[in-house]
């Protein structure tokens, strides 16, 4: 199983790749993303996310990143909609 993946399963972020090098903040929300499970309100998911990064001692070079991807969720302006994922137009 990829590291990223794993690490977003566990709860335990890693910010490794599979290879151990530092894995991409886009990388590592995507897998955030797409674990969700069905229903889920990602704007509360992502002001979770957010605190959590906000306890960490201390974060990889780049996480910063990870955060404002995190932000524009928790703010709704990602442009993610229910009815955009099951394909109907507003």
């Amino acid at each position: 199983m990829d590291a990223r993946l794993n690490s977003t399963l566990t709860g335990q972020p890693t910010g490794r790749s599979a290879d151990g090098a530092p894995a991409a903040p886009e990388d590592i929300f995507m897998a955030w993303l797409l674990c969700l499970p069905h229903g889920t309100d990602t704007a509360r998911a992502a002001k979770h996310e957010i605190a959590r990064l906000d306890t960490a001692e201390s974060l990889p070079k780049g996480w910063e990143r990870l955060r404002e991807m995190f932000q524009s969720v928790a703010r709704g302006d990602a442009g993610h909609s229910p009815a955009r994922r099951r394909g109907r137009r507003h």
